[in-house]
């Protein structure tokens, strides 16, 4: 799978989401409802949004305080704590939902032009940083097989690493708490 490919299927679960949220995205791309990948990501995202503790994740998104100037920077930091500790499939479906999330709160502080910018740093980032892993790990059938077996595990492989991913988002957030004080 090339840079493209990671593109399209950040920007199906992107506009996924935006579309959950009621938005709507001017370049989005047409759904795949037939892709297995696609299909899990979505479900995943689902699952993460319907938990009680997906608030917290919100909350903290939302205390990013993303404007056009900190975007990427922001997005960078959190993606580079993320995946501090390695890697493994609930970090990669993490990053994506992430993606999802910074979209939503990107348009609903009126910055639609940052969705493309967005969907590309996460293709970027698996492009360049995870393809490796992703191909050692069985590809994206290896996806597909690890979200099928996902409820039989109670390790690491969590699809959304939960204490992981809020604590990247926790960590950017109190440094940016800590920087506006001083």
């Amino acid at each position: 799978m090339g840079e493209e490919d990671y593109r399209s299927l950040v920007a199906d679960y992107v506009n996924y989401r935006l579309d959950k949220h009621g938005y709507h995205w001017e370049n989005a791309p047409a759904q795949r409802k037939n892709n297995k990948v696609y299909q899990a990501v979505r479900k995943l995202g689902d699952e993460f949004e319907n938990k009680q503790d997906s608030s917290d994740f919100h909350d903290m998104v939302t205390s990013l305080q993303i404007t056009p100037e900190t975007a990427h920077s922001t997005f960078s930091t959190v993606t580079n704590e993320m995946f501090s500790n390695g890697i493994n499939w609930g970090r990669v479906v993490a990053l994506i939902g992430f993606g999802g999330a910074f979209s939503v709160e990107c348009v609903s502080r009126n910055m639609p032009q940052l969705v493309d910018l967005v969907v590309d740093w996460v293709a970027t980032y698996m492009n360049s940083n995870l393809k490796d892993w992703i191909s050692k790990n069985g590809g994206w059938q290896g996806f597909v097989d690890f979200y099928s077996r996902r409820d039989q595990s109670a390790n690491d492989d969590n699809p959304w690493v939960k204490y992981g991913v809020l604590g990247a988002v926790g960590v950017v957030v109190l440094g940016a708490l800590m920087t506006q004080r001083t």
